[in-house]
């Protein structure tokens, strides 16, 4: 391995944490807090008040959330601090992945190779913004960077197979997929040494301890997440379409290059494997490529050690897959195609507005910020936390009933509308489920129409329920419910 000095290695790691803290700094912005991860505060708040990591305090427990262990952690903030912990924890995690990652490449490449991993993984608008957008990706990146660490560098031994399995088990709960591809890690480590074995205790036991607490708790081995949005070839094609976006040429390039390098060529393989695991899942529906951050940590460190290769194929193959993974991240950074700032000042607003009224219980699809303000009950019309929609039949945001609605009754629903070219209001998935349920049979009528950042938000109260007009504004005149009745009834049902 070249040697580098450990002034080289500074110099290094230092030029590369200042590049991604300044790209962490690009979202800065409580406002790019994604949709789940308030789902997560949400349900580390009654973790820590009712003892339950249930999404709803009433009702059998659902496991809204997928990252168990972080919300496990979050349950022991201060709810005040929550949302800011949550934040720093992610961007720290992620600069300590990035720093194993130099290092891996440092010690493989020298410290040229090392700086070209770095500065193509601080560069990557999609590992910055989902490090600091609220949820456990920038906790599992340095979990995945340290399993790589070990297994392609540490020599064997019982103590570092026991590490090795203990970190996996750790990153069981912060991504419950790793169940598919963590035990494929200590395989390949075998090829190096059989004692790399004893690492699957550790791992399975913290799997068992996990799915046991699971069962007893929720009555389920999966999060609901799994039974509300179903895996679908589309989805996962669409990932893999929107990664090589992301990326470039640094896959097959990072593949290739890793994969022929006799110290990398196991974490090549398992890169290949999460690749697998992950598009046969169906993807992720949120931008940039969270579920693959530990696949781009592979090709970062593989490129990276490839443009120190003596071999010119290698290093030619190398130095396209980086170059043309720094063009497509600047593309995706202008274009903002890899992060998402959530508009929610209208949801704020009627959350605000909900909880001062006292109600009870709201019936809506975009639960994100709104769950995390309002205190109360709420009915999830897309089915994330809701076990009986989750696990109706049909496709992510087209499952309904119309008994589920009239077992929960909540008192007020929150329907979103988007205009038109024509300026008129279209509806789609569970919003418009949601609406037709509504409109279409007795029970419920247009309350008042609020705005949000161009969209409308409608609220429906039930029939002879007098909403306070100090709290939610003038009512809604009876014409825009038989309007919006009759142009339901001349629209067909979304497919």
């Amino acid at each position: 391995m070249p040697a580098t000095t450990p002034q080289e290695r500074s110099r290094t790691l230092l030029v590369c944490l200042l590049l991604a803290v300044c790209h962490l700094v690009r979202y800065s912005d409580p406002h790019y807090v994604l949709d789940d991860a308030w789902i997560s505060f949400r349900s580390a708040l009654h973790w820590g008040q009712i003892g339950v990591p249930a999404y709803n305090r009433e009702g059998p427990p659902v496991e809204a959330m997928t990252n168990l262990g972080f919300t496990a952690l979050l349950a022991t903030v201060d709810p005040a601090w929550m949302p800011l912990v949550a934040r720093l924890l992610g961007g720290l995690g992620w600069l300590t992945a990035l720093g194993i990652s130099v290092d891996i490449a440092a010690r493989l490449g020298g410290w040229r190779p090392a700086l070209a991993t770095g500065l193509v993984l601080a560069a990557s608008p999609s590992l910055n913004f989902h490090a600091f957008s609220g949820l456990e990706t920038g906790l599992w990146c340095v979990v995945a960077a340290a399993c790589l660490r070990i297994a392609l560098l540490s020599r064997a031994s019982w103590g570092a197979a026991l590490g090795l399995g203990s970190l996996l088990a750790a990153g069981f709960t912060l991504r419950p997929e790793v169940a598919l591809y963590g035990p494929a890690l200590v395989v390949l480590a075998t090829t190096r040494d059989r004692r790399w074995l004893w690492a699957l205790a550790p791992f399975a036991f913290g799997l068992l301890a996990v799915e046991t607490f699971r069962w007893a708790c929720f009555g389920s081995l999966v999060p609901n997440t799994f039974y509300a949005k179903p895996a679908t070839a589309a989805g996962g094609l669409d990932y893999l379409y929107r990664f090589l976006r992301s990326t470039g040429l640094a896959l097959p390039c990072g593949l290739l290059v890793a994969g022929l390098d006799r110290h990398l060529w196991r974490g090549a393989a398992w890169g290949a494997l999460v690749l697998v695991a992950v598009l046969a899942t169906g993807g992720d529906w949120m931008d940039g490529f969270r579920r693959l951050s530990e696949l781009a940590l592979v090709l970062g460190i593989g490129l990276g050690v490839g443009i120190g290769t003596e071999v010119a194929w290698k290093r030619g193959a190398a130095w396209l897959g980086l170059v043309t993974w720094a063009i497509a991240s600047g593309v995706a950074a202008a274009g903002h195609t890899d992060d998402r700032y959530t508009r929610s000042a209208g949801y704020e607003d009627l959350a605000s507005r909900a909880r001062d009224a006292g109600v009870h219980r709201v019936g809506l699809a975009d639960i994100g910020v709104f769950g995390w303000i309002f205190p109360g009950e709420i009915f999830d019309t897309g089915g994330l936390a809701d076990p009986v929609l989750a696990h109706s039949e049909g496709t992510h945001g087209l499952k309904w009933s119309d008994a589920r609605l009239d077992e929960v009754a909540p008192e007020v629903l929150v329907v979103l509308g988007e205009p038109d070219a024509r300026g008129a209001l279209h509806f789609a998935g569970p919003n418009l489920l949601m609406l037709r349920s509504a409109l279409q049979r007795p029970g419920f009528r247009v309350a008042g129409l609020y705005p949000d950042a161009g969209r409308t938000l409608i609220v429906l109260a039930r029939d002879g329920d007098v909403l306070d007009p100090a709290i939610w504004g003038q009512p809604a005149p009876e014409s825009m419910t038989v309007g919006l009745r009759q142009s339901l009834s001349s629209t067909s049902a979304p497919r």
